[in-house]
C-alpha cells in the first residue's frame, strides 16, 4: 500500500490531527458564530478546528518535510521553557520589567550564537512595550518594578 506523504507516521499524526480538528470544528458549530466584530462563542472553535483540520490534511499530503529525522537538540527548548518559568516566578516579586527582561536573556541563550545587538533593543523596547500596553495602556494591576 503505497503512503500520501511517503511515510506511515506522516500519514497516521496528520489523520489524527485532522480528525482532531474536525472534531473542534463540528463542536464549535453548535455554538453561536457572531461576526468579527462582535465574536461569539462558536468563533474560536471554528477558527481553530479548520487551521488544524488544514494542517492535518498537509501533513498527510506532504509530510514534515524531514524534521522527524533531524537530532533532537534541547538547548533551545530548555532555555526558552526556563524562561517563561523565570518570568511567571519573577512577575509579582520583582516586576514586570525585570522578569521580562529575565525572559529576553533566557530566550537569547536558546540560540548557539546570540546577537548582542538585537538582543540589547529587545532588552530596552520590550520591557518598555510591554509596561505601556499592559499597565497604561490595559490597566491590568502589576508593578512595573518591585
Amino acid at each position: 500500500m503505497r503512503l500520501i506523504s511517503g511515510r506511515w507516521s506522516d500519514t497516521i499524526s496528520g489523520g489524527m490531527i485532522a480528525l482532531f480538528g474536525a472534531g473542534v470544528l463540528l463542536e464549535g458549530a453548535r455554538y453561536p458564530i457572531g461576526t468579527l466584530n462582535r465574536m461569539g462563542p462558536g468563533y474560536l472553535p471554528i477558527v481553530a478546528g479548520v487551521v488544524l483540520l488544514a494542517l492535518g490534511i498537509a501533513i498527510i499530503f506532504v509530510g514534515d518535510g524531514g524534521i522527524g529525522e533531524t537530532p533532537r537538540n534541547m538547548r533551545a527548548p530548555a532555555f526558552i521553557f526556563s524562561g517563561l518559568i523565570m518570568w511567571g516566578l519573577l512577575v509579582e516579586r520583582a516586576g514586570l520589567v525585570i522578569a521580562t527582561a529575565a525572559l529576553i536573556i533566557l530566550a537569547a541563550l536558546a540560540h548557539p550564537k546570540p546577537n548582542p545587538r538585537r538582543v540589547l533593543i529587545t532588552l530596552v523596547t520590550l520591557p518598555l512595550a510591554s509596561v505601556a500596553v499592559f499597565i497604561y495602556g490595559l490597566g491590568l494591576p502589576i508593578k512595573p518594578f518591585f
